[in-house]
């Protein structure tokens, strides 16, 4: 990983899961419920915003997501691969996980994109923060 590839947004810094076809494994976890209601749209960056949080359990290959690091200290979801996340949106329609999302938080945690990916790869129960930006 050079340091343009940590910095610059379009292009991948960590992927976390695999790209393969079939189902994730059934040892995949996935809590119930999502933690809590969406909040109220805010303005992010001068955009409006929606933030949420969901509990999901790694697999043995990890979320199933490619992301991007943001020079804010977030991390971009620029893909969703076969793995937890794919299931919890498939599971929790109304508070899907999709490409463009950010991850703001783990495990209540902020830092640099590189800390963020650091406690993802690290822990398997996750409590994600998510910032979805609205352009109006």
């Amino acid at each position: 990983e050079d340091e343009q590839s940590r910095r610059s947004p379009s292009s991948s810094s960590g992927a976390v899961g695999p790209d393969q076809g079939g189902s994730p494994s059934p040892s995949a976890k996935l809590s119930g419920q999502p933690h809590e209601a969406p909040k109220e749209p805010e303005l992010w960056g001068g955009l409006q915003s929606l933030e949420f949080e969901v509990d999901v359990e790694k697999d043995e290959n990890g979320l199933g997501i490619d992301v991007a690091s943001l020079e804010v200290g977030k991390l971009l979801i620029s893909r969703i691969k076969v793995g937890p996340l794919l299931m919890w949106n498939k599971h929790h329609p109304e508070q899907g996980i999709y490409a463009g999302d950010r991850i703001k938080q783990v495990n209540g945690e902020e830092g640099t994109a590189e800390e963020l990916i650091k406690l993802i790869k690290n822990l398997r129960s996750l409590r994600l923060t998510i910032v979805r930006l609205y352009e109006f």
